[in-house]
This record gives C-alpha cells, sequence and structure tokens, in this order.
C-alpha cells in the first residue's frame, strides 16, 4: 500500500467515524425528546437528521468516484460521540425541574455540536492535503451546519422561562 493510499484509507475511517458520531447524536437526540416531551428537542432532533443526510450521502459518492475502499476489515466504525446525551437523560429524570435538565442537556448538545463541527474541520483540513477539493469543500460546508445546530441550541437556551415571561409582563 503506497503512502497516498493509506492516507486515502485513514481519510476515510475518519469520515466512517464521524458519520457514526453523527448518527449517534440523532439517536441521542430522539431517545431525549421521548423522555422530555420536547416539542423543541424534536425539532431539533429533526434538524440533526437533515443535517446528517444532507452532510453524508453525497460524501460517500465522493469516497467512491475518488477510489477510496469503504473500510479496511469490514467492521462498523465506533462513534466518537456515541452515548453523548445519555447522561443528560439521566439527569433530566433525577432533576427537580425539567427546565433544569434540559438546560443541561442544550449544554452538552452545544459541545457535541461543536465537538461535531471541529472534526468536520480537521478532516476538511485532511481531505485538502490530499487534493480532494470537493471533499474538502463539502466538508467545511458540514461543518457550518453543525455551527448553525449550536446557534440554534444557543437561541433555544436563551429563551426565558414561562414564569419569567409572566412576570416581566406584569
Amino acid at each position: 500500500m503506497t503512502r497516498e493510499q493509506l492516507f486515502l484509507q485513514l481519510l476515510s475511517d475518519d469520515l466512517h467515524t464521524l458519520h457514526a458520531s453523527a448518527l449517534a447524536l440523532e439517536k441521542d437526540l430522539n431517545r431525549l425528546s421521548r423522555e422530555i416531551e420536547s416539542h423543541n428537542i424534536d425539532s431539533l432532533s429533526g434538524l440533526v437528521a437533515r443535517i446528517n443526510c444532507v452532510g453524508f450521502t453525497p460524501i460517500e459518492a465522493m469516497l467512491r468516484e475518488a477510489g477510496i475502499p469503504e473500510s479496511r476489515d469490514g467492521s462498523e466504525p465506533q462513534a466518537v460521540l456515541n452515548g453523548v446525551l445519555a447522561e443528560a437523560g439521566e439527569k433530566i429524570r433525577r432533576a427537580e425541574t425539567s427546565r433544569l435538565g434540559v438546560a443541561g442537556a442544550i449544554s452538552i448538545m452545544r459541545r457535541a455540536a461543536r465537538y461535531m463541527e471541529m472534526y468536520c474541520s480537521s478532516v476538511a483540513d485532511s481531505a485538502l492535503r490530499l487534493r480532494l477539493d470537493g471533499l474538502s469543500d463539502h466538508l467545511r460546508a458540514w461543518a457550518r451546519e453543525w455551527i448553525g445546530l449550536e446557534l440554534n441550541l444557543n437561541a433555544f437556551a436563551a429563551r426565558p422561562r414561562i414564569q419569567e415571561q409572566v412576570f416581566a409582563a406584569a
């Protein structure tokens, strides 16, 4: 195996790990929205699903087009973010108020979105070094989608509580 083939294989592995992490985050958000029965979390889960669909489907085609093999051993990639929100769901169940629990979950989701953005950017840099400009551009766009999710989460976390809205109007 040449050095370039090795780098392409490592890039492929990174992309599949990135995708597995994104799917794990989506799955955790779905479970979390069921646990706290929140339509707002449901909409965030839908946003993550859209980010995953828009982000990874073209990447698979680009990998095939570039002749990059899918995986070294055929095993499923491990998600770096696997179960990232499981602890948040547990905290919500134990929290005195669901608002505090939701705030903790949002904080964890924001960190996960930031991590996904950094991971996408890092893999994009690797793709650029391998002269895979289209893949690099696509990964940078995917990274911007994760930044968008983080901004949505920031806006969601900044919403005042219902009691605060009533108090402010009085």
